[in-house]
């Protein structure tokens, strides 16, 4: 055989077995149907209060904690279309107050639904009228959750009011919700 026809007869060779191992690695690769697309939900529902455990340092004025870093445990109910009732536990703690009868907290809640978990993290403002009326406003990013729920990511706000600061506080929510 000529040395050219056999360099030729071996590039084809090389080449045959290049495509035939691509093809072997295309056929491992998933296909569309085999890739899980995650679910892209809003989410929206209604949670209610109450402090479970009060601040751990003396309140200051007004009933407003005293010194950064003072927490307080709440507990609660939601409601939900998507995932229907449940239960709320959250832990805020005071960072700072921008104004008399104002403060901003952060915190960790938890919402249990029969069938899933949602965990979340939050920063609040709450403001305290002179007529102990009270006011919250929060954003909130959903950092994981368990069940139905254990890829969840996702952000929501929450808005809501109470006549004092002891008595339940009446929230709504709205948001996105992918897991």
């Amino acid at each position: 055989m000529r040395p050219l026809a056999q360099a030729v007869r071996a590039t084809a060779l090389m080449a045959a077995c290049m495509l035939a191992l691509a093809g072997i690695a295309d056929a491992a690769k998933p296909t569309k149907s085999h890739v899980k697309t995650p679910k892209s939900h809003a989410f929206s529902g209604t949670f209610v209060v109450t402090t479970v455990t009060s601040w751990k340092a003396a309140p200051g004025p007004g009933g407003l904690p005293a010194a950064p870093g003072s927490m307080v445990s709440n507990a609660g109910t939601v409601r939900t279309g998507a995932f229907g009732s449940g239960k709320l536990t959250a832990t805020s703690t005071f960072d700072w107050s921008p104004a008399p009868g104002s403060m901003v907290l952060h915190g960790r809640g938890r919402f249990a639904f029969k069938h899933a978990t949602l965990t979340f993290t939050y920063k609040l403002m709450v403001t305290v009228q002179a007529d102990d009326r009270v006011f919250s406003a929060a954003a909130a990013t959903v950092v994981g959750g368990r069940g139905r729920l254990r890829h969840a990511k996702g952000t929501f706000s929450f808005a809501g009011s109470s006549l004092n600061l002891g008595s339940p506080a009446t929230f709504t929510f709205h948001g996105t919700l992918k897991y």
